[in-house]
């Protein structure tokens, strides 16, 4: 009794003898699939990596429009402030809602604009912190979000003593 193999053997040489098929034809059939499987795995590779990049672009863009903050009155005590930000993160359009205390804000405002060794001097020589009373809450907007109203919105919180919103410039 034949096995599978030595029939396929006996066929293959069979067939080889009368020249209808070729052992090179063979190898470049096989080749062939792999080669088309290969391509289909790099195309379906290459169509998730965009479609995760448009997923994150669409995502960052959605906030990026404009960026708002809103400055808090001078002596307000936390309990306060932890109401306010409840307040704001329940507005429509809001995200990420971060604190910036008053140090914070100093500690910036030196990195932004006082690089090198004569604006350190000038910044160690104010004793108190000139930006004491700027603690405030920083947020990105959504993009489609009515800016005016948001406004308004945030103004008639109680304890919020100004709004500045920075539309971003496409």
């Amino acid at each position: 009794m034949m096995t599978n193999k030595e029939r396929y053997k006996q066929a293959f040489s069979t067939l080889h003898a009368s020249r209808q098929i070729s052992l090179e034809g063979c190898k470049m059939q096989k080749k062939e699939k792999s080669f088309s499987l290969n391509r289909f795995a790099v195309v379906m590779g290459a169509l998730l990596i965009c479609c995760s990049v448009f997923y994150w672009s669409q995502s960052v863009y959605a906030y990026t429009d404009a960026t708002a903050k809103v400055f808090l009155e001078k002596d307000i005590d936390q309990t306060k402030m932890d109401a306010i930000q409840a307040e704001i993160e329940k507005l429509d359009g809001v995200k990420d809602v971060k604190y910036i205390s008053a140090e914070q804000a100093w500690e910036d405002f030196q990195n932004k604009y006082f690089s090198g060794e004569d604006a350190k001097g000038l910044a160690e020589s104010f004793t108190e912190n000139p930006l004491e009373d700027s603690q405030n809450f920083a947020m990105k907007v959504l993009k489609d979000a009515d800016l005016e109203k948001l406004q308004k919105e945030m103004e008639q919180i109680d304890g919020v003593r100004l709004v500045s919103l920075d539309k971003v410039e496409e």
